[in-house]
């Protein structure tokens, strides 16, 4: 009966001991894969505020074309003293502050002189489109419109 008895528990030990190992290497699986699921949710996460990030910045950077298109489009007069004036060029002063020079491209502006040629000197009407130019190479606005003081108020 010994022997038999020594069997039971030995039996029993071994049961333990792979129930043991079985519940220790289910939890290890459970940790890895809460690990995993806790990396992929950060992962998303990333993801979904990196996508946020980039439509917002692409939604800032369309605000911001449709400003330069409303700028570019948008007809703006004001009263200018002319510098110089030449075939495609006028340079004009500003007549509240004549420190400020502009100059503008005439290419396809309408110029309405009067009886006299718009010359150095003289106050004009000037419509622009877009910005005013600050340079007379690289950067000029565009003159849509030229009226001289004479044909101002006809």
């Amino acid at each position: 009966m010994r022997k038999n008895k020594k069997i039971v528990i030995l039996t029993g030990v071994f049961l333990v001991i792979l129930s043991i190992a079985a519940c220790g290497q289910v939890k290890e699986d459970k940790t890895a894969n809460i690990n995993e699921s806790s990396t992929n949710q950060q992962e998303s996460n990333v993801q979904m505020v990196e996508s946020e990030v980039s439509e917002t910045k692409t939604a800032a950077n369309d605000a911001e074309d449709n400003l330069n298109e409303m700028e570019n489009n948008q007809e703006c007069s004001i009263l200018v003293i002319v510098d110089r004036y030449e075939d495609d060029m006028i340079v004009v002063r500003d007549s509240e502050d004549e420190d400020i020079i502009m100059y503008f491209s005439m290419k396809n502006a309408e110029v309405i002189e009067g009886d006299t040629p718009i010359a150095s000197g003289d106050i004009v009407e000037l419509t622009y489109k877009g910005v005013q130019g600050d340079d007379v190479g690289e950067y000029p606005g565009t003159a849509v419109k030229i009226v001289a003081e004479s044909m101002m108020y006809k």
